[in-house]
């Protein structure tokens, strides 16, 4: 499927839980499309962290015009 997000941004992506393949998308398929999306969030796993993104986990399609922004947390 394709998923368009028109130049908006998605806040407030926390990545920190224990494992791999993590993303906003999990999983992207072959066939699959990301375009022109804003994220930004937190991503800072624990455990294996492996295939680890702020975007996607495990990517076998398109990103394209995708941005993702680190947001800092102390403390």
């Amino acid at each position: 499927g394709t998923f368009r997000g028109n130049g908006y941004t998605i806040k407030g992506v926390n990545l920190k839980e224990k494992g791999s393949q993590q993303g906003l998308f999990r999983y992207i398929g072959e066939l699959g499309i990301v375009a022109d999306l804003n994220v930004a969030g937190v991503v800072s796993p624990e455990g294996s962290q492996e295939e680890i993104g702020g975007i996607a986990g495990v990517n076998y399609g398109t990103i394209k015009n995708c941005t993702f922004t680190y947001i800092w947390v102390s403390g």
